[in-house]
């Protein structure tokens, strides 16, 4: 029962992250549109975290680490401490399909290193 309920959770994530990656991008959309508007940020921000704490609640560490990545571009457009650069959009926009791709890699049992890699350079910057 308990592997159902794992594997249920997991499944229930999946759904989630799914459905809030282009919210994500929305987001970053209207926050590009109006690099003042702390709005639209901080709703890429609230989804980002939202995924990171969902991931880990179901055991995906590994993702949380790497959306806390993401969330942490966004705290000084958030706080008002800056504005929202064009390297931060760039990179947040580069790495949320790759959010999707590390799911349907670790779901179809492949490994996650690759994309966890690719996504921890493209966050940090390198």
């Amino acid at each position: 029962m308990l592997r159902h309920l794992e594997t249920s959770a997991v499944v229930a994530f999946t759904d989630e992250l799914h459905h809030s990656l282009p919210a994500i991008l929305t987001a970053l959309d209207a926050a590009e549109r109006n690099r003042a508007d702390v709005h639209a940020a901080h709703e890429a921000y609230r989804l980002i975290h939202a995924l990171k704490g969902a991931a880990s609640m179901v055991g995906l560490a590994a993702l949380g680490f790497l959306l806390n990545l993401a969330e942490e571009q966004l705290e000084g457009p958030v706080s008002g401490a800056a504005l929202l650069s064009d390297e931060v959009i760039e990179a947040l926009r580069a790495s949320v399909p790759k959010f999707a791709t590390y799911m349907d890699e670790a779901i179809a049992g492949r490994p996650v290193a690759p994309v966890a890699i690719e996504l921890a350079e493209t966050l940090r910057g390198g």
